[in-house]
């Protein structure tokens, strides 16, 4: 049976024990002593010099990302430090903002945030398609001058599947204005909600109907008439909601008449 060797100094007393590598293993670390994680599904990164901690299904919440493909596989431990915790030579500040993204399903950042090319860059970089396209349209709302956006009007639309599905509209453009969104909300009407031209339509949690299916049968036509009407697509996204169901989310602008 192999031991392992630790060491601890108490005062002027250093006291050295032998543990076997099976007590490794029951207290969810490896023989190395660096922590199992397919045990417990914690992560360390240290990422340009940052350090940080997460979780194995944080990192893999994308299933298209290269931050999934690196952590659904085993890495080779030459990526990883003295201490176990695995190296990316990339941006060490800029990557709480991903990280954060991975965490939420969203894109926060600080008002005065102006690091976009580099947000962008790592956004591209670990391949987290619904990042890069949040970066682009938050860029998009904050970036244009205060007095050039109160000249635009705004679409919205979000689609949760099988579960919500909101239209919004700034402007003085109503919902009969796209034909094709005004039906797939009227053949749903029982559960629909109108206000002030914005709709909303919330499912319920045992509806038999794959409604999705129907809006994907829809989109084409939707989006055809909105850019019919002048309006150009500004931003596409999507995030997970809390209990982990894919939101996908567009906005189309125009120049006010």
């Amino acid at each position: 049976m192999l031991f392992k060797c630790c060491v601890w100094t108490i005062g002027t007393l250093v006291v050295i024990e032998l543990f076997s590598n099976s007590f490794f293993e029951a207290e969810g670390c490896s023989s190395a002593g660096i922590p199992n994680e397919k045990t417990d599904g914690i992560v360390k990164l240290d990422v340009g010099g940052c350090l940080y901690t997460t979780t194995r299904s944080t990192m893999t919440r994308y299933p298209d990302s290269m931050l999934a493909a690196m952590f659904t596989n085993e890495l080779d431990n030459s990526v990883r430090d003295v201490n176990g915790a695995y190296v990316l030579d990339r941006d060490g500040p800029i990557f709480r903002y991903v990280l954060n993204f991975l965490r939420q399903g969203k894109l926060i950042l600080p008002e005065d945030f102006k690091e976009w090319d580099l947000l962008a860059t790592e956004a591209d970089f670990y391949q987290v398609g619904a990042l890069v396209e949040a970066v682009k349209a938050e860029k998009y709302r904050r970036v244009i001058p205060e007095d050039e956006t109160k000249n635009f009007e705004y679409i919205k639309l979000n689609a949760c599947v099988n579960v919500s599905y909101t239209y919004t509209y700034t402007g003085s453009m109503y919902l009969q204005w796209s034909w094709p969104l005004e039906e797939f909300f009227r053949v749903h009407s029982r559960e629909c909600r109108q206000n002030h031209g914005n709709y909303t339509l919330n499912l319920p949690p045992d509806i038999k109907t794959n409604v999705h299916e129907d809006f994907e049968r829809r989109k084409v036509a939707i989006f055809k008439d909105i850019l019919r009407d002048g309006f150009r697509l500004r931003g596409r996204s999507y995030t997970f909601n809390p209990d982990g169901i894919k939101e996908f989310k567009w906005t189309f602008a125009h120049v006010a008449p």
